[in-house]
């Protein structure tokens, strides 16, 4: 703070807090700079108007309320890493502003030039020299979360008249990193993060929407140039505390203070039109490697660098760069006898393009990218599929022969924060109503098991789990939303497909795949039915592409899906794969919840990291079959099973109601089932289909588990016309064969109504 020239007379402002309430006052004085109880700086932020900003913060409190806070940031006294400042989670950057930039805009004067520059030390410093500068949290720091240009950045250019902006970075920004060098990474991904914010930053000061009509402001560039003062300096703040150090403060200001001068401290750059020729100065020409080599020629040396994608080296005697491997060479897989192109495929939904592997014919390779172009490429054994979102490899090595692996890498990084929004959705979609451990007897709230369903995806990708099932009769309840939720947290490795795709004999776009997403279903065949019940247990597949050799890997694709008909899917009460739950309609619409939730999923992905799981681990689906029995699910049972079946359940039921409380079971062979409640086209094995599968009813076995032959009988109402009058009269049928058990239980509950099935 002394070095900055902070003193007990030039740390306050006057401040305005807009949220206060009587007896705190509305207009204040405010330290700009302050020292917290572990010695950190902390930075205290307000508006180019001097308006205190004010945040919601959550609170960890037993009442749950927010509390209104002021946004700070702090320059931690001992860095975490490379993080040596510390910002207020999920509320996104704000712009920085001198004392005494505030008061120009308070008072409307004019301002020539503005600097933009990252950091609030570097905006704070020049200010004493009488410039206006910005400072911004880091150079990819610059527009708020609809993508527009800070609001009081382009309010402060608007009201003081502002006729250049300067976008002023370090001394370095033209520097590569010894670490990409070091692991063989992008070696052009340094100074093109600084070249692509000023590309950035020009578009949107030029094309600003601007409350009053007014001509766009000329941009320029600058940065200190190296070697010009001892010690080189790069940030502002040390080039003018070495210029005051070695008497040069003078030129050094005359220097800064005019974009359209050539001076020897500052190199400057018009790029108000066009930055082509700053893409020069940085060396990122696509087409110039040479250049680029040259300008870090002292760093690199003869160690192999990657630019713009493509792998060179320096040849010494030749005194050129050869291409090792060309940047199209990482996409090209050559697998067993099949090449394989990875590219990536725009999809309709914004943000969320999918990479696909798409089989390409060798005579085709050839035309692009030359004949000897598998003199660059890697050759693979086979592909495989091993999933993981924590340890991800995507060649995998085993007896000295590489698999190419066909899953996708995690995307997101885990960070701690809040992800209320996206808790609350998986509320309303699981439901908050607690369902009973049909064992332990413990009490469980249907979104735990949502969350159980979610964190599983995350932490154990091969798990089997059930066939989820999201159903309503309205619109707009959130089923499709879940999907998407889905997509952007597992990204490459979760697909959108259609009903036809599950009867395709072409199983290559979602084998590999960690959930199959299908919206609107309405598998009316009992074999797509069948088909998704064996795919949700098997632990391999054999991958069917068009013009590909068939190969198998390993696979644990889940499937859920979207429908608004009750009719969609076809199930038997002896299904313990599926999971069915009818969404309610949100009561409150958000248009924006998806986008919400999409900031909130690297905090998501950190709570799933802390989270216990709700359940343990009962059955091959992972979850107790119980649990997962919901009411939707019978009734889908019951609207899709055979009429037969529902008028056998009918008869059975009347035969118990009949019988009285005592009888408590029916036994009848097969061939007495047939004469009462079918036709006799029907055959033996279809009516012990229907008995399994719809009535769980199976025949009577001894203790040794062989089926049992004896006689028996039961009672049968028939309508025989008496005294001139048809009359109900209850007739023994004896029979003699291998019966089948009808338990009352299955058909009558406690209170002698027929509910079960």
């Amino acid at each position: 703070m002394a070095a900055l020239k902070v003193t007990d007379d030039n740390n306050y402002i006057q401040v305005e807090n807009p949220d206060a309430d009587y007896p705190m006052p509305k207009v204040y004085r405010q330290q700009i700079f302050q020292e917290d109880n572990k010695s950190n700086i902390v930075i205290n932020y307000y508006g180019v108007d001097g308006k205190r900003i004010n945040y919601d913060k959550k609170s960890n409190s037993k009442t749950g309320q927010d509390k209104i806070v002021a946004y700070q940031t702090k320059r931690l006294k001992e860095p975490k890493g490379d993080m040596k400042y510390q910002m207020p989670k999920g509320v996104g950057t704000k712009p920085w502003f001198a004392p005494a930039t505030v008061e120009a805009f308070r008072a409307g004067e004019t301002i020539e030039t503005l600097y933009l520059t990252e950091g609030v030390f570097k905006s704070w410093y020049a200010s004493l020299f009488g410039f206006h500068v910005v400072g911004l949290a880091s150079v990819t720091c610059y527009r708020d979360r609809e993508g527009k240009m800070y609001r009081d950045v382009i309010r402060l250019i608007e009201r003081c008249k502002v006729e250049n902006v300067v976008i002023l970075w370090d001394a370095d920004c033209r520097d590569v990193s010894l670490k990409d060098l070091a692991r063989q990474e992008e070696l052009t991904r340094r100074p093109r993060t600084f070249f692509s914010s000023i590309q950035s930053i020009r578009k949107l000061v030029r094309y600003a929407e601007w409350e009053k009509t007014r001509e766009a402001p000329r941009v320029y560039f600058m940065h200190p140039r190296r070697g010009q003062l001892e010690d080189d300096p790069k940030g502002l703040d040390d080039v003018l505390m070495a210029a005051e150090q070695q008497d040069k403060i003078e030129v050094v200001v005359d220097d800064l203070k005019d974009p359209n001068r050539k001076g020897s401290f500052f190199a400057r750059m018009e790029i108000s039109t066009t930055v082509r020729r700053l893409g020069l100065y940085f060396g990122l020409d696509k087409k110039k490697p040479q250049d680029f080599y040259d300008m870090h020629a002292e760093l690199i040396g003869e160690n192999q660098f990657y630019f713009n994608g493509d792998l060179y080296v320096y040849v010494e005697g030749s005194n050129s760069l050869e291409c090792v491997a060309p940047s199209w060479a990482k996409d090209v897989i050559w697998v067993g006898d099949d090449f394989f192109l990875r590219c990536e495929v725009p999809t309709a939904q914004e943000g969320l393009n999918r990479y696909k592997l798409m089989a390409r014919k060798k005579d085709t390779l050839n035309f692009h990218y030359g004949k000897e172009f598998q003199n660059f490429i890697s050759y693979y054994t086979s592909f495989c599929n091993k999933p993981s979102h924590t340890d991800y490899k995507a060649v995998i090595e085993l007896n000295g022969q590489l698999f190419y692996n066909r899953y996708f890498p995690f995307e997101h990084v885990p960070e701690e924060g809040g992800c209320p929004k996206t808790i609350e959705f998986i509320k309303h979609i699981f439901g908050e109503m607690p369902v009973k451990h049909p064992v332990t007897g413990k009490l469980i709230p249907r979104y735990q098991l949502g969350l159980d369903y979610v964190q599983l995806l995350y932490q154990n990708p091969t798990q089997m789990l059930p066939v989820l099932i999201l159903f309503s009769p309205e619109n707009n309840t959130g089923k499709s939303t879940f999907g998407k939720l889905l997509a952007q947290i597992f990204r490459n490795n979760i697909i959108f497909v259609s009903n036809s795709d599950f009867q395709s004999d072409f199983n290559s776009v979602f084998v590999d795949k960690l959930a199959v997403i299908c919206d609107e279903t309405l598998l009316e065949r009992k074999k797509d039915t069948e088909r998704i019940k064996a795919w949700s247990t098997a632990t391999e597949m054999t991958v069917n592409e068009k013009n590909v050799s068939q190969y198998t890997i390993d696979f644990f694709t889940k499937f859920i899906f979207n429908s608004n008909n009750p009719r969609m899917i076809y199930l038997s009460s002896q299904d313990e794969r599926f999971w069915i739950i009818q969404v309610p309609k949100a009561k409150k619409e958000n248009p924006h919840l998806l986008k919400e939730m999409i900031e909130e999923i690297p905090a998501f992905i950190e709570y799933l990291n802390q989270r216990k799981l709700a359940t343990e681990h009962e059955s091959r689906m992972y979850f107790h079959p119980m649990l997962i029995r919901t009411d939707n699910f019978y009734r889908t049972v019951e609207i899709n099973e055979p009429g037969e079946v529902s008028n056998m359940r009918q008869a059975i039921q009347d035969m118990f109601d009949r019988g009285g409380e005592d009888r408590t079971q029916i036994l009848m062979p097969m061939k007495n089932i047939r004469d009462e409640f079918f036709p006799k086209s029907a055959t033996y094995k279809w009516i012990a289909e229907l008995l399994r599968e719809y009535l769980g009813v199976e025949q009577l076995k001894d203790d040794s588990g062989k089926l049992v032959f004896m006689r028996g009988s039961y009672i049968r109402t028939e309508q025989m016309r008496l005294e001139d009058k048809y009359q109900d009269v209850e007739v023994e049928v004896e029979w003699r064969g291998r019966p089948y058990v009808f338990p009352r239980e299955l058909f009558i509950d406690d209170s002698s109504v027929a509910v079960k099935f």
